[in-house]
């Protein structure tokens, strides 16, 4: 027999250092026809000793099996068996519970009857109770609290929610929240939207919940939709963050992350992410080979090598824009007003990163020039450059493979054999490039030509800047991760863009 309680009274006694249950009261029994303890159960006989078969412990005198042996094969058959049929039985009822508890639940028309059948459906409560506490709900003004059942038969009481105070003002915002962002088209899995749909705040308007939100932070709900959006936006609750102009910048903030996640942007493939702590002029240092290995001679005594470096400068900026919230797109329901708006804002953020990378590409954003005061691209200094005008092929990569490497570091002492893994074009050359990297033979030749060299051999990034720039234009580079290439940098790391909102003073928003 399983038994679940709580002690009601305790005798302690400190000179013995005992502390004994002298009065419990049960909540739960069940019969279980296998028990976990092997030295209890029903119909086994008491006092009868079993040989312990772990081998190299003794059973003390005291202790005593059930009379019947059971084979442990056989007892574990039954075990599992008895688990496999209990959780079957189990699944089955918790889905009766639910069915019961959603056919009641579903019934009121009531936004806090969802947020109640959540916590009966998470909390255990039996359909009987939940109808109680339903009813509880409806004949009062405040949601009731649902008992958490424990596995050993304790209650402990948890508070779902209250009509007023902080906890509904919490529950307020996530609800308007989650339905703003699945009108948005922010939120895209089916269960969660219909769990949003059932939460009695999917089919409001921006200018309803405004009303609603007064009323659930103790404002007063009299009069236009005008003066009540106002309030709405004014009203400071005590704890702070959860004003009516949080809720609308939390779902902008989901929409700018959404936009700068699904922006199209190339230039990770290629550029290594950095990090750097603050806005100050940082620098990047390369350093150059030891030098060589002198031979030694008996006797002889080690001389110094030294360590030249490299350093390219490297610093922070700050870049964005400013939109608003008016009072005017509330009353007109016009969510686009601020969700297409600020999701647009985060392609934009992301776009602006790429433009900066391919602007080290391009010449453009006045990075034109490296610390040693010459053009990245040279032909001479840098041994980087092919002419204007040729064309990738077979023939052309082997000429810019041999250049990258016979690269040497800053001092020009040692060669670092850079083996070309990527290859940055712009979309007019997509089919050339795939069609080279693909072949089997050498693209516009003869079998007998011989084998593409070139073969799998590059990944191709493709990027509309470079068409703009140049549509002939085509770049190799390292592996990022292996040779230095392009570092783009975040403020501690972060790329993501974040928003910050204030209230406005010279627009009514």
């Amino acid at each position: 027999m399983s038994v679940g309680y709580t002690v009601d009274g305790w005798n302690v006694d400190k000179g013995k250092g005992t502390k004994t249950a002298t009065r419990w009261t049960p909540f739960e029994a069940s019969i279980v026809s296998i028990p976990a303890d092997h030295s209890v159960g029903i119909n086994r006989s008491e006092g009868t000793d079993v040989t312990d078969h772990t081998e190299g412990h003794e059973v003390p005198e005291t202790q005593t099996r059930g009379a019947a042996a059971v084979n442990v094969i056989d007892y574990e058959q039954a075990r599992a068996r008895a688990l496999r049929e209990g959780e079957e039985l189990g699944r089955k009822r918790e889905m009766e519970r639910i069915d019961g508890l959603q056919r009641w639940f579903t019934r009121v028309q009531d936004p806090r009857a969802a947020d109640l059948l959540n916590a009966c459906v998470r909390n255990g409560t039996s359909i009987e109770d939940g109808k109680g506490l339903l009813l509880d709900l409806i004949g009062s003004g405040a949601t009731p609290t649902v008992a958490t059942r424990a596995q050993s038969g304790h209650s402990v009481d948890r508070e779902v929610s209250a009509v007023q105070g902080e906890d509904a003002i919490d529950k307020a915002a996530r609800g308007m929240e989650e339905s703003i962002a699945l009108r948005a088209g922010i939120v895209t899995d089916k269960d969660q939207a219909a769990q949003i749909r059932s939460g009695g705040y999917a089919g409001m308007s921006l200018s309803e919940m405004a009303r609603e939100w007064c009323r659930v932070a103790g404002v007063d709900v009299s009069g236009d939709k005008r003066s009540i959006v106002g309030r709405a936006f004014t009203r400071a609750v005590t704890h702070g963050t959860s004003d009516f102009t949080s809720v609308l910048a939390n779902v902008t903030t989901k929409a700018l992350l959404m936009g700068y996640e699904e922006a199209p942007e190339t230039w990770a493939a290629w550029c290594r992410v950095g990090s750097l702590p603050d806005f100050k002029q940082a620098y990047r240092v390369q350093t150059s080979a030891f030098g060589d290995l002198a031979t030694l001679t008996e006797n002889a005594e080690y001389s110094y090598g030294t360590v030249g470096d490299h350093h390219e400068p490297i610093t922070l900026a700050s870049y964005g824009k400013m939109f608003s919230i008016s009072r005017q797109a509330i009353i007109n329901d016009d969510v686009s007003a601020f969700v297409a708006t600020s999701r647009g804002m985060g392609r934009a953020a992301a776009r602006k990163v790429g433009d900066l990378a391919y602007g080290v590409l391009t010449a453009g954003d006045g990075v034109a020039l490296t610390q040693d005061t010459v053009n990245l691209f040279d032909v001479s200094t840098h041994a980087n450059y092919l002419s204007t005008g040729t064309a990738v092929s077979v023939t052309s990569l082997n000429v810019a493979y041999a250049a990258m490497a016979v690269q040497t570091d800053p001092t020009g002492a040692a060669y670092l054999n850079i083996t070309p893994e990527i290859i940055i074009a712009p979309h007019a050359l997509r089919g050339t490039i795939d069609q080279l990297i693909a072949s089997a033979i050498v693209p516009a030749a003869t079998a007998s030509s011989g084998d593409n060299v070139w073969r799998a051999k590059l990944s191709p990034v493709y990027d509309a800047r470079l068409d703009a720039d140049d549509p002939a234009a085509w770049y190799l580079s390292a592996n990022p991760s292996q040779f230095d290439t392009v570092e783009v940098a975040f403020l501690d790391g972060i790329q993501a863009p974040y928003l910050e909102e204030r209230e406005g003073w010279s627009v009514d928003g």
